[in-house]
């Protein structure tokens, strides 16, 4: 028992001091914003895609790494503006057709997928960090959204147990740490656009909500595909974690659906002031 104890107290030290270095890097590239921003993200697309590769059929993961670097390039090319959009569209069609048409064996529905869901999470990052402070702060808010929705429901859940959220798909979930994931999201979003000098109103409450509730069947969208395929971690790159495709499960169905927001609000230039002003 006093094992299992010490080995439970270093697995959570790994995943903190691991969360920490994380968190540090991902801010200080978001500040920089532009073009380190940008290749930093479809970095992270690629391993992304490369990880879900390795999870659905893993002699094609090299497959999808080179497709979504491909979409990635043709938008670095155009200037990454927002003109860009028709060549990324023709650049993702093709890169979707190539994963369908060349693997001779795989399930290739699920590999086309992983080339959209890849960069879906490079492209709607980058659209919410756009240009200028607001950006900045927009992409903060979201980090927010997203660590404190994780980090809230890790404690709630160990703390108070009870009832399990999804038994099926994710066994550790419980209905206390979804509860107190969304709060903590919540709360802390808000304190960034407040700490920032940002008007915070009832419906940014209402907006974080939505967005940590998406966090959380990002994750069980993540949980699901693995069980799918009977992987236990999509990747071990990051100590505590697993892979970035761990790492970025519920982000990526969080970022997607405030750039979609935003970008129905005032336009896809224009992605963080549609969605942070309400």
């Amino acid at each position: 028992m006093a094992g299992e104890g010490l080995r439970s107290a270093s697995e959570l030290t790994q995943r903190v001091v691991s969360a920490i270095i994380m968190a540090a890097l991902a801010v200080a590239v978001a500040w920089f914003g532009g073009l380190p921003f940008a290749v930093v993200w479809i970095g992270l697309a690629v391993a992304v895609a490369y990880e879900w590769g390795r999870v659905v059929a893993a002699d094609q993961a090299r497959l999808l790494a080179v497709a979504v670097g491909a979409v990635g390039a043709v938008f670095v090319l155009g200037g990454l503006r927002p003109g860009a959009t028709p060549m990324v569209l023709a650049a993702l069609a093709g890169a979707i057709i190539l994963v369908l048409v060349i693997p001779r064996e795989g399930p290739r529905g699920w590999l086309a997928g992983g080339v959209l869901y890849a960069v879906v999470l490079a492209f709607a990052t980058i659209a919410v960090r756009g240009e200028g402070a607001l950006g900045f702060v927009a992409i903060l808010y979201m980090f927010a959204v997203v660590w404190m929705t994780d980090i809230g429901a890790y404690f709630a859940g160990r703390t108070f147990g009870g009832p399990k959220f999804a038994p099926r798909i994710s066994p550790k979930k419980t209905w206390s740490g979804v509860v107190g994931g969304l709060f903590s999201g919540v709360l802390f979003s808000l304190l960034v656009l407040w700490a920032f000098g940002h008007r915070v109103t009832p419906m940014n409450g209402v907006v974080s909500l939505i967005l940590g509730i998406s966090v959380v069947y990002g994750d069980l969208f993540e949980s699901f595909l693995k069980r799918r395929f009977g992987v236990k971690d999509a990747g071990a790159i990051i100590p505590g974690h697993g892979g970035f495709l761990d790492r970025l499960d519920g982000f990526t169905i969080a970022i997607a659906l405030a750039a979609l927001l935003g970008a129905m609000r005032s336009g896809f230039g224009t992605v963080a002031e549609g969605l942070l002003t309400w």
